[in-house]
Formats: C-alpha cells, sequence, structure tokens
C-alpha cells in the first residue's frame, strides 16, 4: 500500500538521527510481507554512513519463504523471522512497519470481490471490529521500539479516532493520524520520546 498512499512511506515522516545503524522491523502477521519488505527496502536507502539493519517478520511460513525468494531474487539484504506478532522478535528497532490485518468482518460485504479472491482471510480480517491485533501490537510496543523510535501502521478508514485513543494510552508517545489520496484516515504513526 505504499504506492497507493505514498504518505505512508515511513521515510516521507522520518527523521532519522546520524546514527551509523538504524533498525527497521517490517511486521506484517498476514501472509504479505513479501511485498512490504520490497517496497520498503528495495535499495539502499540514500543516506550516506547509514547502514539499515532490517528484519521482516510474519505469521506465515509461507509467506516468508517467497519473501526470502524474492529478497535474494532483488538484492535485498533482510533477516526474516516467523512470528505472531512480537512472540519470536529479540531486538528493539528504531522503525517499526506494521500492516496486520483490520479489517473488520462486518465489512466483508462492502470489499471488492478482486480482495477477498486472493487475499488469505487471516491476512485481512481481525476481531474487536478490526482492532485486535493494534491492541495486541499496543500492550508490547515499547519493548520493541528504542527510544526515539518511530512505529507506522497502516490502519482502516474508520479506524483512526480509536487507534489514536489506543496508542494515544502508552506512556511518552507521540501519535499521528495522516490521511490517504482520497482522504480516508490510513495511517498512524507513533514516535517513542
Amino acid at each position: 500500500y505504499v504506492t497507493e498512499t505514498p504518505n505512508f512511506c515511513p521515510f516521507s515522516w522520518a527523521t532519522v538521527s546520524a546514527s551509523w545503524e538504524i533498525s527497521l522491523a517490517v511486521t506484517c502477521h498476514c501472509g504479505r510481507s513479501k511485498a512490504k519488505v520490497k517496497a520498503i527496502a528495495p535499495e539502499p536507502v540514500p543516506m550516506s554512513n547509514t547502514v539499515w539493519l532490517v528484519t521482516a517478520s510474519d505469521i506465515s511460513h509461507d509467506a516468508l519463504t517467497v519473501a526470502q525468494a524474492n529478497g535474494q531474487k532483488f538484492g535485498v539484504s533482510v533477516t526474516y523471522v516467523e512470528s505472531d506478532l512480537f512472540a519470536n522478535i529479540q531486538e528493539q528497532y528504531d522503525v517499526i512497519v506494521s500492516n496486520p490485518p483490520y479489517i473488520a468482518d462486518s465489512e466483508r460485504d462492502v470489499m471488492d470481490d478482486s480482495v477477498l479472491v486472493f487475499e488469505p482471510a487471516v491476512a485481512l480480517f481481525a476481531d474487536d471490529a478490526g482492532l485486535a491485533l493494534y491492541k495486541a501490537i499496543a500492550q508490547d510496543l515499547l519493548d520493541y521500539l528504542k527510544p526515539k523510535g518511530v512505529a507506522y501502521f497502516e490502519i482502516g478508514y474508520l479506524q483512526g479516532p480509536a487507534l489514536l485513543g489506543v496508542f494515544g494510552e502508552l506512556p511518552n508517545v507521540t501519535v499521528e493520524l495522516r490521511q490517504d489520496m482520497a482522504g480516508h484516515d490510513r495511517m498512524i504513526k507513533v514516535t517513542r520520546k
């Protein structure tokens, strides 16, 4: 969705310090990490003297296998971790980019058939009006986000106010909401102080 919502690109929001190493986690929890990694880390980010250490995680072994093959094909240096959210993650990161399933089951009837046919349900739908995985991520986010780190989340167009509240309850963070090209709420940025 980086191409559909250019303001989602974390580097358009990020202010990166002059650090020599920046760790980036791409978490999908949905079987779609292969596309996200290529969209976010297709080539070295144009910042001199900066090394990006990229980790991609997904709950789907099959998706990670495809992502790894694509990474090798395109020369992307990424560490791949099969993980249910943060379950198998061991490090803290400067940047976390996440696109978990966020569609409420009640929205199934208004979805385009092409999405329902080509995407597995586990990649699309989440309990609690689509908020369940965000709430689970929020519980552990500060354990994995370094001080002054930034986390970016794609969200459903009806979820902005609720997710401002979910992430806004975390201590010592600022939370921003951004819209997509159609003017719908689509992205949340959480910055740790």
